[in-house]
């Protein structure tokens, strides 16, 4: 694999380049800071992490694609060998808090995260920008915001109307209705370019079918609420109720979407597929992202049935073998 890994100081400068690198591997995840480690061989090592400390932004070079992370303040020496840690460029957003009291009304999501990121920016820069994409569509809400860490209120965002987004390799926010499309000729097969042992989860015990949710009110007979149920999921693995608290949520049609979109991840049960990948037809490592919908085919697995479904990446990390693990979620 050509590799190159440029190092920027904290201005987004670039200081240097890492040479002798041994392994390596990074990933990226979903509405969230994929993590990355290098190891280098180097006979210069004091200068090396003086360099490190100095310039914590980095960025992958590579066949596959670029990624882009800051150091995660892990570097450790053993010998000659250095070994770094990082996370994605989504981890500048964590540790930055917004207003003590920051009132969004009657915007969208994409809308909200656009003014959170330029205010944040106003204070310190997090050297993440707006980019070239933000979904302005979807509902309108009334946030109440106090001091919330901004990757964290993001995710939460992301999560209420079933949206997506991520800081691309160059640090530039990206806003989604959904992120990736779907991508039916990219087929991931046992015997052609799935390796060794895939490894398949199925769990039902975090199984919702009647989800409750309370929001703003005064008292709790006066709180607006929530419920979104399912008949198919409460006959099939009995009644699963939950409830949740967002006394910060005043819009009934809010409460209603977080309800739905709740239910809508959890009234069936978690299948989760770890798949080691190389790239060749009908899936190089090119031809798809986080977010698409892709065919899997494993005809020895899932106990014995035998697999052969479309499914959402939600994970992939990549190493210096040329080997890609891919997570994908099974709807």
């Amino acid at each position: 694999m050509n590799l190159r890994i440029v190092l920027s100081d904290r201005q987004a400068v670039a200081r240097g380049e890492l040479s002798n690198i041994l392994s390596g591997q990074w990933a990226n995840v979903l509405n969230g800071a994929g993590a990355a480690v290098f190891t280098l061989d180097s006979d210069d090592s004091l200068n090396i992490a003086q360099m490190l400390t100095a310039a914590p932004l980095l960025t992958v070079y590579s066949d596959a694609g670029n990624w882009g992370g800051v150091i995660s303040g892990s570097i450790t020496q053993s010998g000659s060998r250095i070994s770094i840690r990082a996370l994605s460029n989504e981890a500048l957003l964590s540790g930055r808090l917004t207003a003590r009291t920051d009132n969004q009304d009657d915007k969208t999501n994409g809308v909200i995260a656009q003014a959170l990121l330029e205010a944040a920016n106003a204070t310190w820069p997090t050297l993440v920008t707006v980019g070239s994409f933000i979904y302005t569509g979807g509902l309108s809400h009334w946030y109440e915001i106090h001091h919330d860490d901004l990757l964290e209120r993001f995710q939460d965002m992301a999560e209420t109307d079933g949206q997506d987004f991520e800081v691309t390799w160059d640090r530039k926010l990206m806003w989604y209705e959904r992120r990736g499309t779907d991508k039916p000729n990219v087929v991931l097969a046992e015997g052609r370019n799935v390796i060794q042992y895939p490894s398949y989860t199925y769990s039902e015990a975090a199984i919702v079918n009647d989800q409750i949710l309370m929001g703003e009110g005064a008292t709790w007979a006066t709180r607006i609420t929530a419920r979104s149920q399912d008949s198919s999921s409460q006959n099939v693995y009995g009644l699963r109720q939950h409830m949740q608290n967002f006394g910060d949520i005043s819009i009934q049609a809010t409460l209603d979407l977080r309800a739905e979109t709740f239910l809508a991840a959890k009234k069936y049960p978690e299948q989760l597929l770890s798949l080691s990948i190389v790239n060749r037809p009908d899936g190089i490592f090119s031809a798809f992202e986080i977010g698409d919908r892709v065919r899997v085919i494993l005809p020895s697995y899932k106990f014995g049935q035998g697999f052969d479904e479309t499914v959402r990446v939600i994970g992939s990390e990549l190493n210096t073998d040329d080997v890609m693990r891919v997570v994908v979620e099974v709807s």
